[in-house]
Formats: structure tokens, sequence, C-alpha cells
């Protein structure tokens, strides 16, 4: 009998392995380790140390930082290791936060295989800054189901973020962008620095591509080329024995060169710039000295001409075509950094050094890249004292140069472009390190048209009711500007303000200083009340009188309280009677056992008003007032009269005729 049911257990048992219990019970099959995302083979699926259900996402969780209203495309696998081909259902779902996630709704999956897909998050555009973005990938099949979880923290400031590196590490690039009429699509193209070969760059794929055009010769340490009717366009660094034009064109994927004329000179660190349909060389290094040359090339004709010179010697320097003309800042000269800046105008050949025109960098600064983003002339890490992960633009609009997010790795001998509406920065030097980065800004889209409203009352919150504040209440928001109050009823608002949280601080004078987080969501209209609290003042008696023999003194109590939640300062001041409630020289007659302190909330003092009746004052009454100052704002000072009578009150003269009788 013992047998049966130890065979009947065991059964049983077994049962709690197969596809029915799958729901209830974790799968015992080994876990398959995913291959890379670009290679959908077979895995290890005989790693029993590894148990794992038999359907798998890879990775399990995800956790990002990103731009409100900017997708976010994350890469998953999906395991399929459940002994049979099979369909899976994807479901996506938002479990926290306001956002979309997509993706595909299936995959097909043969057994001990595993296939990669991608997902897209999406925060609303009206996100709040910090807010959680929680989303869950479901796939169901074959009886399994298994789920993936990914996370995004809301960011709406600029920054910058390192993509996907360059395959080769180096400085000096030439990073140019180009639309390839192949597919009409915009690339970051790179080439130069000790390389033959040029590589692409596809923002939206985030992937490098080697393409098959190779260079005549080494660029070396050209440093900069420009870009105009779909080729790029760079010279010989002056190293090399034959002085070449390079010229890369876009569609054919192919190199040329140019036999440049004798009297043109090769020089490094070079800017180039196309402006007006010809490709200005401008400055570089010459030997050991620095160059103002300015060569212009015509595509059209091959025709090269000498422009007016610089103003100042320039090698590294950055440089921009806006507004059909060149700007130029810093750069290096002998001495070293220069921050000074200048301006060539094409139509007259000349150029300008005039601050009011274009005013120079806030620091001196060579080897930076430099772009055009949204009309702002920027620049992007350089040489100070050392190598920088400064940004900063130049605004048109007040001749300024703004400090921009700091970069993520500092890079000097670098190079900026624009590719598909975003700021890059390839390669560099970093402490004597050769830079592979390929940095990018991130400027998050703009929420003015996501809007919400603030309102609300500063109030007295020692009286019942909503009663305002008995001085003028001041409101300040952070971040943001001061707001009115209304010192009549105490209210604020509505104020249009951006969706995220904001700290509130109200104030007034005698009233304590209160702060509070609110939270303004687009489209709604928030109310936040923010009570002030105050010392509460309450004094007595009013009157103080007392009849006195000559000789002889008498102290009596004052009793000040404070019922507020704040602590009241006071101070006793004597007025004398002539001088109708001013300040006078006080009351010799009465000495007050202390004329000011502190009383916590909710406490009490006591002063000791002690009279003293001076023989020279029998048979006069002497009056005055005390005044009681303190710091409750709802209340004026209180006055307290006091009164001295100074008297014989003992009739002795007459005791022995009372004794005799009649």
């Amino acid at each position: 009998m013992r047998w049966r049911l130890a065979v009947l257990l065991t059964l049983w048992l077994g049962t709690l392995a197969s596809p029915f219990w799958a729901p209830f019970v974790h799968g015992t099959r080994p876990y398959i380790v995913p291959a890379p995302y670009d290679d959908p083979g077979p895995a290890p699926r005989h790693q029993a140390h590894l148990a794992q259900p038999a359907l798998f996402l890879e990775p399990p969780y995800v956790a990002i930082e990103g731009c409100n209203g900017l997708p976010q495309v994350i890469s998953f696998r999906l395991i399929n290791n459940s002994t049979a081909a099979g369909t899976f259902v994807l479901d996506y779902r938002i479990v926290e936060g306001n956002g979309t996630l997509t993706g595909p709704e299936q995959l097909s999956v043969e057994d001990g295989q595993s296939v990669g897909f991608e997902v897209t998050l999406t925060p609303h555009l009206c996100a709040l800054p910090g807010e959680q973005i929680a989303g869950r990938i479901q796939a169901t099949g074959n009886g399994w189901t298994t789920s993936a979880e990914l996370s995004q923290t809301v960011c709406v400031t600029p920054r910058w973020e390192l993509a996907r590196e360059h395959p080769v590490a180096g400085y000096d690039w030439l990073v140019e962008t180009g639309i390839d009429p192949n597919d009409g699509q915009e690339y970051m193209y790179v080439a130069g620095y000790d390389t033959q070969g040029i590589y692409r760059y596809d923002p939206r794929r985030d992937t490098w591509t080697s393409l098959s055009g190779t260079l005549p010769a080494i660029l070396g340490q050209a440093g900069d080329g420009a870009t105009y009717q779909g080729r790029i366009y760079a010279r010989s660094d002056g190293q090399a024995t034959a002085k070449r034009l390079y010229i890369y064109d876009i569609a054919t994927d192919a190199w040329s060169a140019r036999e440049v004329p004798w009297n043109v000179i090769d020089r490094r660190w070079y800017e180039a710039i196309e402006i007006g349909g010809h490709i200005y060389f401008l400055g570089g290094k010459l030997g050991s000295g620095i160059s103002r040359a300015v060569d212009r090339f015509d595509p059209a004709t091959g025709d090269w001409a000498s422009a007016a010179p610089m103003m100042h010697p320039r090698a590294m320097a950055m440089a921009w075509a806006y507004e059909d003309k060149i700007y130029v800042a810093g750069g290096q000269d002998e001495a070293g950094p220069l921050s000074s800046t200048e301006v060539y105008d094409p139509a007259s050949d000349s150029w300008t050094n005039d601050p009011a025109i274009f005013a120079p960098l806030p620091f001196a600064l060579c080897g930076a890249g430099d772009a055009i983003l949204d009309g702002q002339l920027w620049i992007t890490g350089g040489y100070e004292t050392s190598e920088s992960d400064r940004t900063l633009y130049w605004d048109a609009a007040d001749n300024t140069w703004h400090a921009g997010p700091r970069l993520a790795r500092a890079t000097y001998r670098t190079e900026s472009t624009v590719v598909a509406g975003r700021l890059r920065t390839v390669g560099g030097i970093e402490g004597g390190n050769y830079l592979d980065d390929n940095q990018g800004l991130v400027v998050c889209p703009d929420r003015s048209e996501c809007q919400g409203w603030l309102e609300g009352q500063v109030y007295d919150a020692e009286l019942p009711g909503s009663a305002a504040t008995c001085s003028a209440a001041d409101l300040s928001l952070s971040p943001g500007a001061d707001a009115v109050v209304d010192p009549v009823t105490g209210r604020y608002g509505p104020l249009t303000l951006l969706p995220g949280v904001y700290l509130l601080e109200a104030s007034a004078p005698g009233y304590s200083l209160e702060a509070a987080d609110v939270t303004v969501e687009a489209g709604i209209t928030i109310t936040r009340d923010i009570g002030l609290w105050r010392p509460r003042v309450e004094a007595g008696p009013l009157l103080c009188s007392v009849v006195l023999d000559p000789g002889t003194s008498l102290t009596l109590p004052l009793y000040i309280t404070n019922t507020g939640h704040l602590a009241l300062e006071y101070q006793l001041l004597e007025v004398e009677p002539t001088a109708a409630g001013a300040p006078g020289d006080g009351l010799p007659w009465l000495r007050p056992s202390h004329t000011e302190g502190e009383i916590a909330p909710f406490q009490a003092t006591t002063v000791g008003l002690t009279f003293e009746c001076d023989p020279a004052r029998d048979g006069q009454v002497v009056t005055g007032t005390l005044l009681l100052a303190h710091g409750d704002p709802c209340a004026a000072p209180i006055d307290i009269l006091v009164e001295l009578e100074c008297r014989q009150r003992h009739c002795y003269g007459y005791l022995p005729l009372l004794l005799a009788g009649p």
C-alpha cells in the first residue's frame, strides 16, 4: 500500500512542470542566453544552473531618462525555449504616468531561437519634470506568459548625451552634414585624422557605416571641411608632399583630388566655410607661424583667389556662415588661445572686429567645435587652460555669448555639426587620450502650449475663517517671479504657468515665513492657500492705581500673554503725563522689573511694577503711562495707565481722644 501512495504522489508532483500549471508555477527549462541584437541565431539551451521561464524577455527591466514628448526606442529580445515554435502576442501598457508605449503586435519565434524587436516609449508633451513614466510589455503564447518593465524619468532641460561611439578614436576630424540623394536622408559624414576611410552616422538608428570611398591621401591635421551641393571639400594639411583639394561626392561615395596652384599655401588647422557658392579657407598654422591668409575656391569654375586676410592670425579658430557673412571667434596665435572675434563681408571683401557687431568670447578658447543651431552660433569644448566641457552660444538679438549645458565629456580638437536637427560633436582629445565620443545636444520640445493655472489666498492662520493678513503679504515662486497678493482679500492669481513643481514662499511683516510645494498640471487650475502664523498679545491689568504712605513701596504684577503660534517680542516704554503719549524722561516713582523680552508661543510672563512713594511727594497724586510695544502685527501698542497717591493714611493724633470716650 505504501509503495502505491509513493507512486501516486510522484506522478502528482510531476504534473507541476506541465504547461497546465504554467500560469501558476515558474517553468524549469534552462534559460536561453540572448544573442546579440544583430545575430538572432540559436542560443545555448543546456545551462541548468541558470533556470528561467521557458519564455523570456531580455532585458527584464530598463530604466532611462528622456525628454517630454520625445520618443525613446528601446531594444528587447523575446527568447523561446518552450519546446515548440510559436507566434507570440505582445501587449503594451502604460502603468504609471502619461505617455504611450508601442511595438510589434506579434512575433514568430522558432524553438530555441530569439528574436529582437524595438519598443517606443513616448512621454506626453506636457509630462512634468522628474515624472516617472512606467510601462509593461507582456508576451503570451504556447501556454506561457512573460513580461518586462521599463521606466523613464522625464527631464525638460537641455543636456548632452553620449550616442553610439565613432568606430575610430581620433581628433581633428572633418565632420559635415549632407543629404544622400539615394534615399533623401540626412547623415553626418566623418573623415580625416590618420585614416583614409569615411564614416556615415545615421541619427535615426544611432548607427555608423564605414563607406567604400577612400581618401587618396591622409588628411591628417587639416581640421575642417565644407559642404556644397552634395560634395564635401577639404584641403591637404601642409605636411604632404603634394598640395591637393579633396572632394567627396555623397551620391557616388567617391573621393577625387585636384591639384592646388603653387601660390595657394597649404596650412593645417584651418577653418573651411561655404558662403555664396564659394569655399573659404581661413587662417591655420604654417610652419612655426600662424596665418591670416584667406583662400577662396569656386567649385563652379575650379578657380582660386585670395580674399582679404583676417585682422588677426588664427589657427584652430571657430567660424560660421551667418546672414551672408563669415563670423570668426577665438583660435590661437603664437602666444596661445584667443578671445577676439571678427566678421568678414564677402560683398566688400573686408573684415571688422567691432565688438558692437560681434562680441568677443568671455574667455580665450581654441580647438572647439562650431555649428549653427536655430540661428545661434554654438561652440563646444575646446582648450582654455586645459580641455573644456563648456559650451557657448551667441545670439544676434543681444550680441551676447550665453553658457550652454556642459558636455558629457571634455574635449579638445573636436568638430561639430547639426544633423537631423540635433547638434553633435565628434572625437577630440582629453588628457592625452583620443576620443571616439559622439555627443549630442538634446533639447526637449517646447512646452509653452502646456499651461496650467495657480490661484489661492495668503491668510492669517491665527483667526477663524480666511481673513487676510494684517500686513501686506508677499508671495514668490521658484522657478518664477513674485506674485501680486491683494492686500485686502489676500488672494493671488490665477497665474499662468508651465506644468511642473513650484516652491511657493509666503511672508508678511510680523508673520512667519511659510513654504509649500505645488504641482501645476496642464489644463487644470490648482488652488493653494497658505496660512501665516503670528504672535497674539494680551496684557493686564490696564490700570494700576496705588495709595502709599510716604517712604513705602509696593510691587504689582503686569501680565503679558502670547496666545499665538509665533514668539512675541515686547518692550515697555515709560511716558510722562505731560508728554501726551510720547516718550519722556521716564517715571521716577515707578520701577519695572524688566522692560523688554520675548515670550514663546502660548506662554506668559510677569513684569513687576514697583511703586515708590518718596516722602517729598507726600500729599501728591502722580500719573503716567506705560506703553507696551510688541510684535503682534494685528494689535496696536497697548497703554497701561499707572497712578500713585502719596499720603499719610494713619490718624495717630486723634487716637487718645477716641480712647477717652464721652
